[in-house]
């Protein structure tokens, strides 16, 4: 009879554990390789495959190599999987500096060598289409579909620009758009729908062309973007037809951030902050790392160039207005924000850590709702800024190059299932104050991710502790502390801009803003 109580509690025991059981995601180190062959460019393919290729040149030839390395850290000896010899000398005129692109689903080399303009089109079966063009060595190419090449061409006298469409397969082309006067078309590719064309014309004339998958082509006018000299996609659409973008201008070189939407073939930008380049050196706010999640909602790494801090953020633009999203995931906890990159549906990996010390690399599960830090960090860690991290849905590689060496760094993200997570003590999944702004009482909601006692610190702009709330040693999974606008002394608080700091029993700290208007 004690053996089969026994039993039964031990089964018990296992119903519980099962239940109670969570699945997490850890990226772990798999390989670390030094890079003995100098490459130009790297990307990944469906094959599981990070792949690599590099054009060398002599007097009058040039061959493009390619090799792979595999998730198992094994590289290949590169190959040459194109020749082509030409029947004039180059010389010293073969162009050190190539563009490389990756775009709808091939990749595109493509040069400059006295007259000539050399197109590469390789596919991801290996294959390679080889064009070549008239060129004076000062036109701006942007390739838009596997089957076409869009430029543009100076015309002196009289002065005006050309758009034109070129057919890979074919070799024909045709006249698209014209602008008359001096004029300085850039070339964006918005998601894989439109080809943008923008000029710095500032004032309510043409100075866009919206080109479609179709290939027709709409003129259009950017609304309250200021001249654009340069204009950088940052994102996929967060909103149907809507992207965050940053525009530099014409004249300053003032580089603006915020959401570009397009309504019926115009364009209308919103900035959301802006950095600016004077005298006394650079200040303001800057976006990178933009992950869009649908509904307006995107993360992103944000840094301000006075304090040089660089956080990790969410936000939501619901078509109107711009507004800080503490909804998972939360990475405001993570200090010194470096990257953040979106791996599929599932997952996305953050890299954060010290300055000059170790550096972690953080999933985040959005299938179980879940973040987590690496089970390892780099002691000596590259540069971020000369390092780049590729996926292939499966594996991670991690790709440093300097003046200092090259080495890659394999890593995957493992899942496993455990009761509580044995790096990472129980952490905030979220914090949304509410209403906001208020007049009365504001609701301060965080939720845990185990539960804990929790107190919140409300500070004003100048650092100074307004007030302090508590959980009174109650260890739950959601708290709701009030505020209601008065100080620790009971008297009322000014009305202005107030930042609030949730911090658990554990040490785990989140932030964020809250407006009380009197």
């Amino acid at each position: 009879m004690p053996r089969l109580i026994l039993l039964l509690i031990l089964l018990c025991l296992l119903a519980f554990t099962i239940l109670n059981a969570q699945t997490v995601s850890k990226i772990e180190l798999m390989y670390n390789l030094p890079l003995t062959n100098n490459y130009d460019f790297v990307t990944t393919w469906s094959d599981s495959m990070l792949h690599f290729y590099r054009i060398e040149n002599t007097a009058n030839t040039f061959v493009l190599k390619h090799w792979t390395c595999n998730s198992e850290g094994v590289l290949t000896t590169p190959i040459g999987m194109y020749n082509y010899s030409s029947v004039q000398g180059w010389g010293t005129y073969f162009p050190s500096y190539r563009s490389y692109r990756k775009q709808f689903g091939n990749m595109y080399i493509t040069f400059n060598v006295q007259t000539q303009y050399h197109i590469l089109s390789v596919t991801e079966s290996g294959s390679v289409m080889h064009n070549i063009l008239p060129s004076d060595g000062y036109d701006r190419y942007h390739l838009f579909t596997p089957n076409y090449l869009f430029y543009k061409v100076w015309h002196a006298n009289p002065l005006y620009c050309s758009i034109h469409r070129y057919d890979l397969n074919s070799g024909s082309s045709d006249s698209l758009f014209t602008w008359t006067g001096y004029t300085y078309p850039i070339f964006n590719v918005l998601g894989e729908r439109y080809l943008l064309i923008s000029d710095v014309i500032i004032g309510d004339q043409i100075n866009s062309i919206l080109i479609d998958t179709l290939q027709t082509a709409h003129p259009g006018i950017v609304t309250n973007a200021g001249g654009i000299y340069m204009m950088n996609l940052e994102s996929s659409e967060i909103l149907p037809d809507t992207y965050f973008a940053g525009i530099e201008d014409g004249t300053l070189r003032d580089y603006s951030f915020g959401v570009l939407a397009i309504d019926n073939f115009n364009l209308h930008f919103t900035c959301i902050g802006s950095i600016t380049y004077s005298a006394g050196g650079v200040s303001g706010q800057f976006f990178n790392d933009v992950i869009p999640y649908g509904n307006g909602r995107f993360s992103c790494t944000e840094g301000l160039h006075d304090l040089g801090i660089l956080v990790f953020r969410n936000y939501t633009y619901n078509g109107f207005s711009f507004f800080e999203d503490n909804d998972f995931p939360n990475l405001t906890y993570f200090s010194n924000a470096y990257s953040l990159q979106r791996i599929n549906d599932r997952y996305a990996v953050a890299i954060s850590g010290a300055t000059l010390g170790p550096r972690q690399f953080i999933c985040i599960d959005y299938q179980n709702q879940t973040v987590t830090d690496s089970v390892f960090t780099f002691s000596s860690a590259p540069n971020i800024d000369y390092a780049k991290l590729y996926s292939d849905n499966e594996n991670l590689f991690y790709v440093y190059k300097s003046n200092l060496g090259m080495h890659l760094y394999i890593l995957k993200i493992v899942d496993y299932t455990a009761n509580t997570d044995p790096v990472q003590p129980p952490q905030i999944i979220s914090a949304k104050a509410y209403p906001n702004p208020f007049a009365d009482k504001a609701t301060i909601k965080v939720s845990l991710k185990q539960p804990e006692p929790l107190t919140i610190s409300i500070y004003n702009l100048k650092g100074q502790l307004v007030r302090t709330l508590s959980s009174q040693g109650k260890a739950e999974l959601t708290h709701e502390l009030l505020w209601d606008g008065e100080t620790e002394l009971g008297t009322n608080s000014a009305t202005g801009l107030y930042i609030y700091k949730a911090t658990t029993q554990s040490g785990r700290q989140i932030s964020g803003k809250l407006m009380f208007l009197r």
